[in-house]
């Protein structure tokens, strides 16, 4: 069994789970450089610095495109493993970039 979730649900993310951050950004294509504070994002034209802050990866310094697309990929990410972990699939309508949710059936 899973959970109803509303139609129009809406997740607010921050960038609170390190593995995760690095999990997006290699599912990207990114590459990470990471040190005990801080990670290193860069995808070959633009670079974003993140730093450990009270549990939260704070944009230090880069790109807010890079941290967009970083986002997104985290939140997608956690919304999959949620979905997988509670009987449900994900589709990503490729031209809104919503994730539609989808119970299975069986």
């Amino acid at each position: 069994m899973g959970f109803d979730m509303p139609c129009d649900s809406t997740i607010r993310t921050n960038l609170s789970d390190r593995e995760r951050v690095k999990r997006a950004a290699k599912r990207l294509g990114y590459t990470v450089t990471e040190s005990e504070f801080k990670l290193r994002v860069d995808d070959g034209r633009r670079i974003l610095d993140l730093l450990n802050k009270g549990g939260t990866m704070l944009k230090a310094r880069g790109s807010n495109s890079l941290l967009d697309d970083l986002t997104q990929m985290y939140a997608q990410n956690s919304v999959e493993e949620w979905a997988d972990q509670n009987g449900w699939t994900v589709e990503v309508d490729k031209q809104s970039q919503e994730l539609v949710l989808r119970q299975w059936e069986g």
